[in-house]
């Protein structure tokens, strides 16, 4: 019976995969973006960023501290310099790494947050993340809600392209915030396949 719950489960969260990561045009064009090969990429994280089950952010960041507090003296205050600090220093490199793995033989396209030689710059602006949870028998993996953005250096009014809002999940991890680096790892490799595969 566990064998076959494991195995549902991964079928459950290969498909959930697959399923979310659909990129829609909200603005521009990708004709606007073809043969564009290096990006400048800038992460973004919405102020109303959303938390499920919490009013806000600030909210959510507030019991998670307090709780983990009462059980361990500085434990709360360790998590939220993690929660922020591990955007630039995990989250947005895994970004980076996974998006500049995934290549074709015919496209190849590279992003870096210092890149000379890029004319265009990405923007990855965040404003969903359900952390998910880890349980012995049932858990939920990291989901990310984000919109992606296109425009050239010197033009930052004129949006070349722009998604609808991408749903991606992470996979599973007893550590949370493993949970949400393989999210980002899922994000930068379906964002290379679209931008590799469509422009």
């Amino acid at each position: 019976m566990r064998i076959i719950t494991v195995i549902l489960v991964t079928i459950f969260s290969s498909c959930s995969l697959l399923f979310a990561q659909k990129y829609e045009t909200n603005l521009g064009d990708l004709k606007n973006i073809e043969e564009i090969s290096e990006y400048k990429v800038v992460f973004e994280y919405d102020s109303l960023l959303k938390i499920p089950n919490y009013d806000s952010e600030a909210s959510f960041i507030a019991f998670q501290v307090d709780k983990r507090e009462r059980k361990t003296r500085g434990s709360g205050i360790m998590f939220k310099q993690q929660w922020y600090g591990n955007r630039k220093s995990v989250y947005e490199p895994e970004f980076i790494k996974e998006f500049n793995n995934f290549k074709l033989k015919k496209r190849q396209i590279n992003i870096g947050k210092e890149n000379p030689k890029a004319n265009h710059t990405m923007v990855i602006t965040t404003s969903f993340i359900y952390p998910g949870y880890d349980a012995t028998v049932w858990g939920e993996d990291t989901k990310l809600e984000v919109t992606i953005s296109v425009y050239k250096n010197d033009s930052k009014e004129t949006i070349l392209y722009e998604t609808k809002i991408v749903k991606i999940h992470g996979r599973p991890s007893s550590d949370e915030f493993e949970r949400v680096k393989t999210a980002y790892g899922e994000l930068g490799r379906a964002t290379s396949k679209h931008f590799c595969r469509k422009t």
